[in-house]
């Protein structure tokens, strides 16, 4: 079955001409691209595209020499390869330990990492598949703390607790609901929630701080910054 997400940028409705909205957030990655990357001669791959909707604003607005898209679940590729056939398709599986073919100099990796099961696993695989050179952007929900609480407090109300929240990821464990939004309020890691499985639907258990850590073990010169409910990575050097 396919999700489409290019609903969440096309969409018309009053919730897109909010700060948090798919479009804003979209809009907020190309002006980093524009002001960031010379596209001109350069070869870019979104990780993640599942459609491909943002792969190809990008591309028709910058158009690099090379442009790929890359997702693990196939009939997302299918429909991408329908709509922009002008565009390149790979399967990949950021769980699995790689050794890309293939290096890029323009990456992103946008609302992906936070449904891995295996996250520097993943992180390894999006810095090798960068030219030592390259640019590459992550982009990842921002839900811990008051503004995490936040969030999940409205989509319990919104959808009620059995409905489309995070807390169906974990079933039938005892005060769960009490115990994460506690969590969110004092601050602790709420990745600690999390089991090992290959792939998380929802956002449960996520904490970017565990992206941060890693980043920082791994020696990487990055930059991040939260900005309406996203933190935005920029990685040049590795």
């Amino acid at each position: 079955m396919v999700y489409d997400h290019s609903i969440h940028y096309t969409r018309h409705t009053l919730r897109q001409y909010l700060p948090m909205s798919g479009k804003a957030m979209l809009n907020r990655i190309l002006d980093i691209l524009r002001m960031e990357v010379n596209f001109s001669g350069k070869s870019f791959a979104d990780v993640g595209c599942s459609t491909a909707y943002i792969t190809a604003v990008i591309v028709d607005e910058f158009k690099p020499d090379i442009a790929v898209g890359m997702d693990i679940h196939q009939p997302n590729l299918e429909l991408a390869k329908q709509r922009y056939p002008h565009i390149q398709f790979q399967t990949i599986n950021l769980n699995e330990d790689s050794k890309p073919e293939t290096q890029y100099d323009v990456l992103i990796c946008t609302e992906t990492l936070e449904h891995v099961g295996e996250l520097t696993t993943a992180i390894d695989n999006l810095i090798k598949l960068k030219k030592s050179q390259g640019f590459l952007l992550i982009l990842v929900p921002d839900e811990i703390g008051w503004l995490g609480f936040l969030r999940v407090l409205w989509r319990v109300i919104r959808y009620g607790y059995n409905g489309l929240n995070c807390f169906q990821e974990i079933p039938k464990q005892k005060f769960l609901f009490l115990k994460y939004m506690w969590s969110l309020l004092t601050g602790e890691r709420v990745s600690k929630y999390r089991n090992e499985r290959s792939h998380w639907c929802t956002h449960f258990g996520f904490d970017y701080r565990d992206i941060d850590d890693y980043l920082q073990v791994k020696n990487v010169d990055f930059y991040a910054y939260n900005k309406f409910g996203n933190r935005y990575y920029i990685v040049r050097k590795t």
